[in-house]
């Protein structure tokens, strides 16, 4: 039982081995990969990207008067000249950080692409912005109530 137990992992692994060996690297241009060796990145890396978003963010109004902050995910293709392709969102906060997010992944310059077995490749890419509430919202007038000529809290019952 031993000796059929090991021939068939031995089997399992060579099939395995042999299957992942014939990936075609031929033209991989018009294909779009989700997974591949090296991702996508922005000119400068991740701290360029991030002076790039904080700059360019101009925080909607509406976000503003509303506290509304978090983080708006955006989905877009990298393509093999590194050129920002059909930006959408995935998940909005709503109070127009989403189209804010939008205009942003849209002004971005040509990004580094991405590369699979050593070819360049189109890809996607996910990536998080996030508004920050505590610096931008707008707090509403305070409301300081007039004091009831009667303080019935203060009242005593006889």
């Amino acid at each position: 039982m031993k000796k059929i137990l090991l021939i068939f992992t031995a089997l399992l692994l060579l099939a395995t081995t042999a299957s992942a060996q014939n990936v075609d690297t031929a033209n991989h241009s018009d294909e779009l990969f989700v997974e591949y060796e090296e991702d996508p990145e922005f000119p400068g890396g991740l701290e360029a990207l991030h002076k790039f978003i904080e700059d360019n963010m101009q925080y909607p109004q509406i976000a503003a008067e509303n506290c509304i902050g978090g983080r708006v995910y955006v989905q877009f293709e990298v393509d093999t000249d590194g050129t920002v392709l059909n930006p959408k969102i995935l998940r909005d906060i709503g109070g127009g950080c989403g189209e804010e997010a939008l205009r942003i992944v849209r002004l971005m310059p040509k990004w580094k692409p991405g590369r699979f077995y050593g070819k360049v490749v189109k890809t996607t890419f996910n990536l998080p912005i996030f508004f920050d509430k505590k610096k931008h919202c707008i707090p509403l007038i305070h409301y300081d109530p007039i004091e009831p000529k009667n303080k019935w809290w203060k009242r005593r019952r006889h």
